[in-house]
């Protein structure tokens, strides 16, 4: 018991010093320990969560991790590649409406 809550510690003592950030327009909106971000991505609340990051990516949002275990640049390199995706999609519409 005593290894399970030293794990334990660990993987909560991660998820607060490790943040999920929202940037707009190269200026950080919000951000939040990773913690919360999958405390609400596992519970109930992951639908509207998935719905709310999905919205913020069509209206130019970027996200990031930042801190010691997260801020690494494959991590950030995932979320820019899922964040340019979003903007080619967001062009792609455009485009056909103005034809």
């Amino acid at each position: 018991m005593k290894r399970f809550f030293f794990w334990l510690g660990r993987v909560i003592r991660g998820g607060c010093i490790n943040y999920f950030e929202v940037w707009r327009r190269n200026e950080r909106v919000l951000y939040f320990p990773v913690i919360l971000f999958l405390f609400c991505f596992v519970h109930w609340v992951f639908w509207i969560f998935l719905v709310f990051l999905f919205v913020g990516l069509l209206c130019g949002c970027k996200y990031k991790f930042s801190g010691p275990h997260l801020g690494r640049d494959s991590v950030n390199d995932a979320m820019g590649k899922m964040s340019d995706m979003a903007e080619e999609i967001k062009n792609g519409e455009n485009e056909n409406e103005s034809v």
